[in-house]
């Protein structure tokens, strides 16, 4: 059950940083969006982006580490827009200092494993995204 739990989790939050707008121009202020693109004659049919994802968390070892390393292996077969998903590990005593000092940055990971002592004041200062409308799309979820 733990483990469905976990790969249903991740899968969402793949899916969501996966559709997420690439990020603004180099040098634009934040919240500022690039210029739209000049139209093609042919639009594209689907999406070609490739993005790498970061997944920070405190624990990668032994079975979790195998279970997340199968995970994302599978799914990186199904989802051809994730180039890589990126691993960064913290130990748990500083992790939320260094989660805190990349969402000061502007530099958050895609995914974060997040105590649940402290979803709260993440969900109050609006850094988590709100995943209802994307599960709302998918059928008999």
């Amino acid at each position: 059950m733990g483990r469905t739990r976990l790969a249903i989790a991740l899968t969402l939050t793949l899916l969501v940083a996966a559709c997420t707008p690439a990020a603004t121009q180099p040098g634009a202020s934040p919240g500022a969006s690039a210029a739209p693109a000049a139209p093609t004659a042919a639009a594209p049919t689907a999406d070609s982006r490739r993005v790498d994802i970061t997944f920070t968390n405190w624990f990668y070892q032994g079975d979790m580490k195998g279970t997340y390393d199968a995970f994302i292996a599978e799914h990186l077969k199904t989802e051809q827009r994730i180039s890589k998903v990126v691993v960064e590990t913290q130990p748990f005593p500083r992790y939320h200092d260094v989660l805190n000092v990349k969402l000061a940055g502007g530099n958050p990971p895609d995914i974060a494993w997040i105590h649940a002592s402290l979803q709260s004041a993440y969900i109050d200062a609006g850094r988590l995204v709100d995943l209802k409308p994307y599960l709302a799309e998918i059928p008999g979820f």
